[in-house]
Order: C-alpha cells, then structure tokens, then sequence
C-alpha cells in the first residue's frame, strides 16, 4: 500500500498542463523540465500553414484577398499544386485538398480584416 501511494504521488508531482495523462510533454511543459518547445502540428496544419504564408508573402495581399476574381485565381493555383504534390497523400483526395485551400483563404481573409499595414 505504501508503494502504491509513492508511485500515485509521483506521477501526481509530473502533471502538466500538455499532457491529461499526467506525464509531461517533452516539447512543452509548464515548468520547463525538458525547456522550451514547439507545440506539436500535424502535417495538415503544417501544410495549411504554409499556404497561408504564402498568400501573406504577395504584395497588397490584404486587399488583394477581398477581390473574388484573385481569390479565385489563388484556390486554382493552391490546389494545383497541393494535388500535382506527390510527396503528400492529398493528390488522391481532392475533397480534402479544397477544404485545406479554402481553410488558407478564409484564415487569410480573416486575418486581412485585422491588418493594418505599416510604412513602407
């Protein structure tokens, strides 16, 4: 019984916020006892991550996005791409592929209503 109340308030002593299972995360955890990291992503995040930027990396971008006709320039050229990418297995599933494209426009388009860009 002793043993067993030991082992309970030593993994008691490990939880985190990261982690329900009481084990702390070694990316992240609150009290740093493996230091600071990066929060994990899945592929799909990390992909629709760098869609996103790369809308945000073209001129007038912020304007750009509320124009339908280059928001409509902008899916064809995502999905062309994300699909012709044999490297992922979204080439088989274009469904996904145009929910993942929208999802990087409609975060931009989001985003655009926030901006306000600085001096250039």
């Amino acid at each position: 019984e002793q043993h067993r109340q030991k082992v309970a308030a030593a993994a008691s002593s490990f939880a985190t916020i990261d982690s329900d299972a009481g084990f702390p995360s070694a990316l992240t955890s609150m009290n740093n006892d493996y230091g600071c990291g990066y929060t994990p992503r899945s592929l799909v995040e990390l992909q629709i991550l760098e869609m996103a930027g790369a809308l945000r990396e073209k001129d007038s971008w912020w304007t750009k996005i509320q124009d339908a006709k280059i928001t409509t320039k902008w899916y064809q050229e995502l999905l062309q791409e994300l699909v012709n990418d044999h490297d992922n297995d979204y080439h088989d599933d274009e469904d996904y592929a145009q929910s993942m494209v929208q999802y990087a426009l409609d975060e931009t388009a989001w985003l655009a209503k926030k901006y306000e860009p600085g001096p250039v």
